[in-house]
């Protein structure tokens, strides 16, 4: 019977969590240059690709990971967290 075990996220190490928090400050001002000089199509990209997914997604996905002990499996492209997240998040 299936588990849904490889669905589940890994706990991150400690050096990969700082990467990743690193790494989507510093997508932020990498968006604000990008709409200061109208170039539209390549902020979107970052939000929508690097930030959201790259990102955001795992940060979300290790939180909702933590909250439930590692007994809940993600959803295809982040389906489910806003019911498995606390709400003040």
């Amino acid at each position: 019977m299936p588990t849904r075990r490889a669905y589940i996220p890994v706990r991150p190490d400690e050096a990969t969590y700082h990467t990743l928090v690193n790494d989507f400050l510093s997508g932020v001002p990498y968006v604000a240059k990008c709409l200061l000089r109208d170039e539209l199509l390549p902020a979107k990209w970052c939000l929508d690709h690097d930030m959201r997914d790259v990102y955001l997604r795992p940060m979300l996905e290790w939180r909702m990971e933590c909250s439930h002990d590692g007994s809940v499996s993600t959803g295809s492209l982040g389906k489910g967290l806003k019911t498995r997240l606390p709400p003040d998040l």
